[in-house]
């Protein structure tokens, strides 16, 4: 079984590169030229959705790794599922409650008074997005929902957060 500081890492690297597609994304999309007819427009638009797909696809994986390393933390042996609300569901109820709290505090922070549609809590948000990683790796066979990347980017730094304040208290003796 892997350690949590290898599910840690994992969890990272698939971040980056889904902040890497997104920035790709971001570009490609500011510098559509012409009509769409024009075969560059229709080129672009390919390849954000590309970018876009997979982004969702590696920001739900880090997300999926980061509660396994948090499930290894507390002692809970993580089972071969991508499913994000059942791993969620797995974590003991302290664990979650500071979880929630953290996902409140930080969506009020980026979002003061917006409505949350679909991020009522994370916990929503997890089970809203439960299945992005297979829907949106596998296009192809499903029809995907619905995904949030930039709700998933911030439960995945709050995640990361998490395990960082929790390491940092371990070594302290906290």
């Amino acid at each position: 079984m892997p350690t949590a500081n290898a599910w840690r890492t994992g969890a990272k690297r698939f971040a980056l590169a889904a902040d890497v597609l997104n920035a790709r994304a971001q570009h490609l999309q500011s510098g559509m030229p012409g009509s769409s007819r024009d075969p560059a427009v229709l080129r672009a638009f390919e390849e954000e959705l590309a970018c876009m797909f997979t982004e969702i696809a590696l920001r739900a994986f880090a997300v999926e790794l980061f509660l396994k390393t948090h499930l290894v933390r507390c002692s809970v042996s993580p089972p071969r599922s991508h499913d994000l609300s059942e791993l969620f569901r797995m974590l003991p109820q302290s664990e979650k409650a500071i979880l929630e709290r953290l996902f409140d505090e930080e969506f009020e922070r980026l979002f003061p008074g917006s409505a949350r549609a679909g991020c009522e809590s994370l916990d929503a948000l997890l089970a809203e997005s439960a299945k992005a990683f297979d829907e949106w790796r596998y296009t192809h066979e499903y029809q995907p929902t619905s995904a949030q990347p930039g709700a998933l980017r911030n439960a995945f730094e709050i995640l990361e957060r998490r395990i960082h304040d929790a390491a940092t208290a371990k070594q302290e003796g906290r």
